[in-house]
Protein backbone atom coordinates (compact mmCIF):
# COMPACT_ATOMS: atom_id res chain seq x y z
CA UNK A 1 0.00 0.00 0.00
CA UNK A 2 1.49 3.02 -0.94
CA UNK A 3 0.26 5.81 2.01
CA UNK A 4 0.78 8.57 -0.42
CA UNK A 5 -2.57 7.96 -2.39
CA UNK A 6 -4.79 7.63 0.61
CA UNK A 7 -7.15 10.63 1.88
CA UNK A 8 -7.07 12.78 4.92
CA UNK A 9 -7.74 11.90 7.45
CA UNK A 10 -9.14 8.61 8.03
CA UNK A 11 -12.28 8.11 7.09
CA UNK A 12 -12.05 4.19 8.59
CA UNK A 13 -11.42 5.97 12.05
CA UNK A 14 -13.49 9.00 12.04
CA UNK A 15 -16.93 6.67 11.43
CA UNK A 16 -15.79 4.65 14.35
CA UNK A 17 -15.01 6.84 16.64
CA UNK A 18 -18.08 8.89 15.83
CA UNK A 19 -20.34 6.00 16.20
CA UNK A 20 -18.41 5.14 19.49
CA UNK A 21 -19.13 8.61 20.99
CA UNK A 22 -22.95 9.03 19.40
CA UNK A 23 -23.58 5.25 21.60
CA UNK A 24 -21.58 6.20 24.63
CA UNK A 25 -24.83 8.73 25.44
CA UNK A 26 -27.48 5.95 23.84
CA UNK A 27 -29.32 4.18 26.49
CA UNK A 28 -28.51 0.84 28.31
CA UNK A 29 -29.96 -1.32 25.18
CA UNK A 30 -26.86 -0.42 23.11
CA UNK A 31 -24.14 -0.81 25.84
CA UNK A 32 -22.92 -4.38 23.56
CA UNK A 33 -22.80 -2.15 20.50
CA UNK A 34 -20.53 0.06 22.72
CA UNK A 35 -18.18 -2.17 23.73
CA UNK A 36 -17.86 -3.93 20.38
CA UNK A 37 -16.89 -0.63 19.24
CA UNK A 38 -14.22 0.25 21.62
CA UNK A 39 -12.21 -2.58 20.63
CA UNK A 40 -13.09 -2.05 16.47
CA UNK A 41 -12.13 1.34 17.02
CA UNK A 42 -8.98 0.44 18.86
CA UNK A 43 -8.46 -2.35 15.97
CA UNK A 44 -8.84 -0.15 13.31
CA UNK A 45 -6.54 2.68 14.26
CA UNK A 46 -3.74 -0.22 14.75
CA UNK A 47 -4.38 -1.75 11.39
CA UNK A 48 -4.54 1.35 9.37
CA UNK A 49 -1.42 2.10 11.00
CA UNK A 50 0.37 -1.52 10.47
CA UNK A 51 -0.75 -1.97 6.97
CA UNK A 52 -0.04 1.40 6.18
CA UNK A 53 -2.91 2.44 4.59
CA UNK A 54 -2.31 5.91 6.66
CA UNK A 55 0.33 8.01 8.30
CA UNK A 56 -0.15 8.66 12.14
CA UNK A 57 -1.88 12.60 11.24
CA UNK A 58 -4.37 11.00 9.13
CA UNK A 59 -5.53 8.88 12.52
CA UNK A 60 -5.21 12.48 14.32
CA UNK A 61 -7.25 14.24 11.86
CA UNK A 62 -9.84 11.25 11.65
CA UNK A 63 -10.03 11.62 15.52
CA UNK A 64 -10.51 15.31 14.90
CA UNK A 65 -13.50 14.77 12.23
CA UNK A 66 -15.17 11.99 14.54
CA UNK A 67 -15.04 14.13 17.24
CA UNK A 68 -16.49 17.37 15.62
CA UNK A 69 -19.14 15.11 14.01
CA UNK A 70 -20.01 14.24 17.60
CA UNK A 71 -20.36 17.69 18.77
CA UNK A 72 -22.04 19.07 15.36
CA UNK A 73 -25.17 16.27 16.08
CA UNK A 74 -25.75 17.05 19.47
CA UNK A 75 -26.26 20.90 18.63
CA UNK A 76 -29.41 21.98 17.34
CA UNK A 77 -28.50 25.12 15.53
CA UNK A 78 -26.20 23.01 13.44
CA UNK A 79 -28.91 20.41 12.88
CA UNK A 80 -31.38 22.86 11.27
CA UNK A 81 -29.05 25.18 9.46
CA UNK A 82 -27.67 21.77 7.83
CA UNK A 83 -31.37 21.26 6.92
CA UNK A 84 -31.95 24.18 5.89
CA UNK A 85 -28.97 23.79 2.94
CA UNK A 86 -30.22 20.35 2.45
CA UNK A 87 -33.51 21.41 1.77
CA UNK A 88 -32.82 24.35 -0.53
CA UNK A 89 -30.34 22.19 -2.50
CA UNK A 90 -33.17 19.71 -2.80
CA UNK A 91 -35.39 22.49 -3.91
CA UNK A 92 -32.69 23.53 -6.61
CA UNK A 93 -32.36 19.69 -8.07
CA UNK A 94 -36.04 18.63 -8.40
CA UNK A 95 -37.98 22.18 -8.57
CA UNK A 96 -40.22 21.04 -5.57
CA UNK A 97 -40.30 20.26 -1.83
CA UNK A 98 -39.97 16.44 -0.94
CA UNK A 99 -41.72 14.57 2.58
Amino acid sequence: MDPLNNDFPSGHVSLMLTALLVLSTAKEDYRIYYRFLIVACAGIVFVVLYLGVHWLADVFGGFALGIGAYLASGNERVQMTLDWYIRAATLRLFGEERG
